[in-house]
C-alpha cells in the first residue's frame, strides 16, 4: 500500500466481505441456484454450478484466472464477468 487511505480502502473491503451475508454468498452461492435452505441450514444444491461461478476464482492464483479470462473459450465454456 502507497497510502494510508489505500490501505483503509482494503481494510473495509475486508470488513465488508466479512459480514454474514456475503461470507454465506461465498460458501453457499445463490440461494435456489446454487444452494437451498433445509431446518435452517444451507444445502448445496448444484456444486457444478458452485465450482463455475462462485469457488472458480478462489481456487488458482490470480495469473491463473486472469489467463483464463482473456483466452478463447470454447463454446461449452462458461465466461465469468
Amino acid at each position: 500500500m502507497k497510502t494510508e487511505a489505500e490501505l483503509e480502502q482494503l481494510l473495509s473491503f475486508f470488513e465488508k466481505l466479512a459480514e454474514k451475508e456475503k461470507a454465506d454468498l461465498l460458501e453457499w452461492g445463490i440461494a435456489g441456484k446454487h444452494c437451498e435452505v433445509k431446518d435452517g441450514k444451507a444445502v448445496r444444491t448444484n456444486q457444478e454450478a458452485f465450482d463455475i461461478v462462485i469457488g472458480f476464482p478462489y481456487k488458482l492464483p490470480l495469473g491463473t484466472v486472469m489467463e483464463s479470462r482473456s483466452r478463447k473459450r470454447t463454446k461449452n465454456e462458461v465466461r465469468l464477468a
